[in-house]
């Protein structure tokens, strides 16, 4: 092979190098924040829920605030927390009043530690379904997420 051909190969080889380096590189400028995962179980007379978050690093990062609310979607009374079961992680606070519950982790720390939360709610007498709205604001992505959770009582 001629060296003028062997040079234009490797000139090749470098070209698409620096056209998919950047591409690969691109991916790293993405913010993830934790995963927020809400079950709810009826029961006779109240609702459990247990709240998980899911750390996407393997570092901590900045916290995140999980504000609780009443499901815009049909009328319920406010909801109201009986009790909290187990304690809070270091750092955490669970405060509020009937109809809004926010939930505070100062830093999400890191993969694999979930931290945790687990409620008892007051069933509300009316309705089939106890509807929950549930926003995390993540300090760290700088965003929100919102979810719905309906459990059948």
């Amino acid at each position: 092979m001629s060296s003028f051909r062997k040079a234009a190969i490797v000139a090749a080889g470098g070209l698409v190098a620096a056209l998919v380096a950047p591409l690969a590189l691109a991916h790293s400028n993405f913010l993830y924040g934790p995963d927020l995962r809400v079950e709810g179980q009826g029961k006779t007379g109240n609702v459990a829920f247990k709240f998980t978050l899911t750390p996407s690093y393997s570092s901590p990062k900045p916290g995140v605030r999980v504000t609780m609310t009443n499901s815009k979607t049909g009328k319920q009374p406010p909801i109201r927390v009986l009790r909290r079961i187990g304690p809070l992680g270091a750092g955490q606070t669970l405060s509020g009043r009937p109809g809004k519950y926010v939930w505070t982790v100062p830093t999400v720390p890191a993969k694999p530690v979930q931290p945790k939360l687990r409620l008892r709610m007051a069933l509300p007498a009316v309705g089939a379904k106890f509807c929950l709205l549930t926003s995390m604001y993540d300090s760290y992505t700088k965003q929100t997420v919102n979810q719905t959770t309906r459990v059948p009582v």
